[in-house]
């Protein structure tokens, strides 16, 4: 099996890095013809190896990062950067924000945002000089709130008015910046930032850095900040910087350096989404899945998303797309369990019997993924 495959199922189901498995299906795409691999089977059996050779979850991350080697830097051709740029009009990046679901507030800020730098492309074609406007984010929220959504968007947006030369979106953390040993923290990051230079580096849970106390043995994130802030600096205009992560975390992180404090002045909240949001949402899982509904089921998961917390570590769309793979699953189950072969009617839309147990719920709910959860303070 292709590694470009393994990687783009390894992208989504275990690091929720979405534009590594976007970049790795149009490496499928380019070299075969199609961006999704069909045989779950040999996926799933390449993956539990994987997985199985793993003790810890920084050994996930080495075999993650080996594995994006391969794929990408295994040959010009098929490297993302020997690939033809998208073209990207503002009109339609913008079109694109404004059909996601909910997320007003966070809309009509990125409409300030970049108001003032159209403002200043029109002053600069006037002769006057440009206000000083900063390009660097602080985006705010629960998870599944599409704070990496709308971070794509914006990369595309930058482009599109001339801010930034490229559209692209280079993803990172913690365990892609910091080292293990002293020195090599800096080489990290200025690795991720360079892969990053003229588009956009998104730091998710970026409080990580400045959250834990640096000492002698067991923390580097500090040098990692101030990697960040000299490339900040010395590149200034050249890269953009998105940090995204809880609103109480994030507002210590900001604080925790008076450079970040004057970097990152502008910061967008992703509200949590409401019931009717959600359910949006999960209609929409279902039109672009071809799933029908029928309207007991419809109010069924309408009042679960009511009376339920569906906000949190594993919550807002996240929490919707689990609960969907779950009924996905269970309508499997229940068509197998038809005498016979599988009839198409019996997976075409979503019965009661699809809605999962309340042992299951609890389950939906709990925290998935290796993204870093803040202890309770």
């Amino acid at each position: 099996m292709e590694s470009s495959h393994l990687l783009a199922v390894l992208a989504y189901r275990f690091l929720i890095k979405y534009d590594i498995m976007d970049r790795a299906r149009a490496v499928s795409k380019k070299a075969h013809g199609k961006s999704s691999f069909h045989g779950t089977v040999i996926i799933s059996d390449e993956l539990d190896k994987l997985i199985d050779s793993c003790k810890t979850k920084e050994d996930i991350s080495s075999a993650y990062q080996l594995l994006k080697l391969q794929v990408f830097n295994s040959t010009d051709e098929n490297s993302p950067e020997g690939m033809e740029e998208e073209v990207v009009d503002f009109e339609t990046a913008f079109a694109e924000l404004n059909a996601l679901v909910g997320l007003e507030s966070v809309k009509e800020r990125l409409r300030k945002v970049f108001a003032t730098h159209q403002a200043n492309q029109k002053r600069i074609e006037k002769g006057l000089e440009p206000v000083d406007v900063t390009n660097h984010l602080v985006f705010t929220g629960s998870p599944g709130t599409g704070k990496t959504t709308v971070a794509r968007i914006v990369a595309k947006l930058y482009k599109a008015i001339g801010v930034l030369p490229k559209g692209h979106l280079v993803e990172t953390g913690r365990q892609d910046l910091v080292a293990a040993y002293i020195g090599q923290t800096a080489i990290k990051t200025k690795e991720r930032i360079d892969e990053a230079m003229g588009g956009v580096l998104f730091i998710d849970e970026a409080y990580t850095l400045t959250q834990y106390k640096a000492t002698a043995a067991n923390d580097f994130g500090a040098e990692a900040i101030a990697t960040l802030l000299k490339e900040m600096e010395d590149h200034r205009g050249e890269f953009a910087v998105i940090a995204a992560g809880y609103t109480k975390e994030m507002a210590d992180f900001v604080l925790a350096n008076p450079g970040l404090k004057s970097r990152f002045s502008t910061v967008i909240d992703f509200p949590d989404y409401s019931p009717s949001e959600l359910m949006v949402v999960f209609k929409g899982l279902c039109a672009k899945n071809v799933i029908g509904l029928t309207s007991e089921v419809e109010d069924l998961v309408l009042n679960h998303f009511k009376t339920t917390k569906t906000t949190g570590d594993s919550g807002n769309a996240r929490y919707v797309r689990s609960l969907f793979e779950n009924m996905f699953a269970n309508m499997s189950l229940r068509a197998s369990e038809i005498t016979g072969p599988i009839q198409t009617a019996a997976i075409e839309t979503f019965q009661i019997p699809d809605f999962p147990n309340p042992q299951t719920i609890k389950t939906i709910a709990e925290p998935f993924g290796f993204v870093p959860v803040p202890k309770n303070k």
